[in-house]
């Protein structure tokens, strides 16, 4: 009985196809969350920060938003110079007000991959913390990740002092958002970001295409050719 033949042409079409349907599918993001910044530092690299000391007054955002060096920030945000309404250090932070499913977010000029923030009074169990990548097409937006509190019937889990997320999905925008209920308000100081995280994760897609190349040529190997 004779082997069963593979024609070239068709197991290159196969491949193709294939590949394709692999570079269409939403891609899994591999999602860090820190609470020690030392820790958080270590895996984002070399980073940039932002401690809005530079703003010697209080800035309120318009139609347009609050722009700063690296990103913009719109909805119940505003820079609190210097800080009288929640303090962390003493100098100017950001005042967020999520209240009853209040929101607001940072859009960043430029797409990153650790993002971490000191806060104070973010009771977290009203708020959570979402990141995502806006392209450049119309409406195009791709969800990477978001961080609620760990258990959401505990009324007790306010956070005071330093929260840090790392993504190897790039994303450029981080939303703050209310939960719904009940009133949320909260500071923000100390924005450090990276745009390369220090130690990158391999891509599974390419794994992938490069097992599926193997057995490839593995197949061809072992089945002769009619000719």
């Amino acid at each position: 009985m004779s082997s069963p033949v593979i024609n070239p042409a068709w197991f290159i079409k196969l491949v193709t196809l294939f590949t394709i349907g692999l570079t269409s599918m939403p891609t899994m993001a591999a999602f860090t969350v820190y609470t020690d910044k030392a820790s958080f530092l270590t895996a984002a690299g070399t980073v940039s920060s932002e401690t809005f000391d530079a703003v010697t007054a209080d800035l309120d955002p318009s139609s347009t938003g609050i722009h700063l060096n690296d990103f913009t920030l719109s909805g119940s945000v505003s820079v609190d110079a210097p800080s009288s309404a929640i303090d962390i250090n003493g100098t100017t932070n950001l005042y967020f007000n999520t209240s009853y499913g209040g929101w607001a977010d940072l859009i960043f000029s430029q797409p990153i991959t650790a993002f971490g923030l000191t806060m104070n009074n973010a009771r977290l169990q009203l708020l959570s913390i979402s990141l995502a990548r806006i392209g450049p097409a119309y409406g195009e937006y791709h969800h990477i990740a978001t961080y609620a509190a760990p258990d959401p019937y505990v009324s007790n889990q306010t956070l005071n002092g330093f929260i840090g997320f790392t993504s190897d999905v790039a994303f450029n925008r981080i939303v703050f958002a209310g939960t719904g209920c009940c009133s949320s308000t909260f500071a923000v100081d100390d924005v450090t970001y990276a745009t390369t995280l220090a130690t990158p994760v391999p891509e599974p897609l390419s794994a992938s295409l490069l097992g599926l190349g193997v057995a490839g040529l593995c197949l061809f190997r072992k089945q002769p050719l009619r000719v």
